[in-house]
């Protein structure tokens, strides 16, 4: 069996599929494209029945490969692709919405506009080739996120600033009237991986909210709304430029700031929490990889799966995705290599580190440097041999429920 990239590269957030798997197309070898997360995107808020009814479609579908050995890569749009059978389940659960919409329930509407935007959000993964369909995919994920917030009460709004002479944008979510002051509030800023984007943090951002604590959910560059970006070294100043932005607002108090990092996420704010420490509160890494994997070798790099490789080549623009390109781009994203995380770093700010052990991108080894690199570091683990935790319905309540502690004391 080949090597997974989520043993090798820090770029995704689950386990990849295994090739070894019955596919329904007379092909014991034929394996999926996609990163399978079928228990994330249920805690995401799909729908489990009407998720293995969409995948048994996409897998039993006897249409022509776009590439041969991919069982989710159907080559025409239609019944059977992957893109159009996710649209199918946006649009019904939005037509549903609209209906509860017209009849005065704003509450079951809201949920159903948000499991609407999953779908769709699922359509447009991992969102590399952005033809028609998955492009209109993403607009209808973002449109139905944004409705099922405002249905259920909340004030969600696009937040843009300038760097690099790009526009870049954000997602501000803020609490209810009653569970916060509108001045003076604790702020989140929060970032997901190279296939996980801003509007996909699912209860974890309700959780915040409800806790009185505004959340500013963004991408990474080269992702979602900062797609014209590159993803490079430096990231983790988009991080600076959105807080600088959101704090001239007055509204949001200075000393209690956040920060959530998932996977790719993750670098960033482990650095900020060390070469920053004066501006953050505490920091949540959830299986943000520091070191380990951006130092593997080039031969380990042949074996990555074709999305990631498709992934790293559009998040970092580079030209080609052959593996000296990816280890050499994906070697200065280590922590220890920028000099960020060295013996004698230590920062008085807290942080959680939460990952499944034997993790292979995020390794145990680089939860441990981030722990040793505060005077508060933690390590929680949930599950085993996979990436980032794996029972998310029970430990994300909890990383928030410790967040929002640390930014209102």
């Amino acid at each position: 069996m080949k090597i997974s990239l989520l043993r090798i590269l820090a770029v995704s957030v689950a386990l990849a599929a295994s090739g070894c798997a019955s596919t329904g197309l007379g092909d014991v070898n034929v394996t999926a494209y996609r990163d399978m997360r079928s228990a994330h995107w249920v805690w995401w808020g799909a729908d489990p029945e009407k998720l293995s009814q969409a995948l048994g479609r996409v897998r039993a579908s006897k249409q022509q490969r776009a590439l041969d050995g991919y069982w989710d890569l159907q080559a025409t749009y239609g019944p059977g692709h992957w893109t159009y059978e996710f649209n199918q389940l946006g649009v019904d659960a939005e037509a549903q919405a609209q209906r509860l919409e017209r009849t005065s329930d704003p509450v079951a509407a809201a949920r159903l506009y948000h499991e609407a935007s999953v779908y769709f959000g699922l359509a447009k993964y991992p969102y590399i080739v952005r033809d028609a369909a998955e492009r209109q995919a993403y607009a209808r994920q973002m449109e139905t996120y944004l409705k099922s917030w405002q249905l259920a009460g909340y004030e969600v709004v696009v937040i843009e600033s300038q760097w690099k002479g790009k526009r870049v944008r954000g997602l501000l979510h803020m609490p209810r009237q009653a569970s916060a002051p509108r001045t003076s509030m604790p702020l989140v800023l929060a970032t997901n991986g190279i296939d996980v984007f801003s509007a996909e943090f699912g209860p974890f951002a309700r959780d915040m909210v409800d806790r009185g604590v505004a959340f500013f959910a963004f991408d990474i560059p080269g992702t979602g709304l900062n797609s014209e970006l590159k993803l490079e070294p430096d990231f983790d100043q988009l991080h600076l430029v959105f807080l600088e932005r959101l704090l001239a607002t007055g509204k949001f108090n200075p000393g209690q700031v956040g920060l959530v990092g998932i996977s790719f996420g993750g670098n960033a704010v482990v650095k900020l929490a060390v070469a920053q420490p004066s501006r953050f509160a505490a920091v949540l890494n959830i299986c943000g990889p520091l070191h380990d994997v951006f130092v593997a070798s080039v031969s380990r790099v042949a074996y990555v799966e074709r999305m990631y490789r498709d992934a790293l080549t559009d998040r970092w623009k580079l030209e080609r995705a052959d593996p000296i390109s990816l280890a050499k781009n994906a070697r200065g994203f280590s922590l220890v290599e920028q000099g960020v995380l060295t013996p004698t770093a230590q920062t008085p700010v807290p942080i959680l580190n939460l990952n499944a052990a034997g993790d292979y991108v995020a390794t145990e080894s680089d939860m441990r440097l981030a722990a040793r690199a505060s005077k508060r570091g933690f390590i929680v683990f949930s599950g085993k041999d996979d990436h980032c935790p794996q029972d998310r319905a029970a430990d994300m309540p909890k990383a928030a429920a410790w967040l929002a502690g640390e930014v209102v004391r």
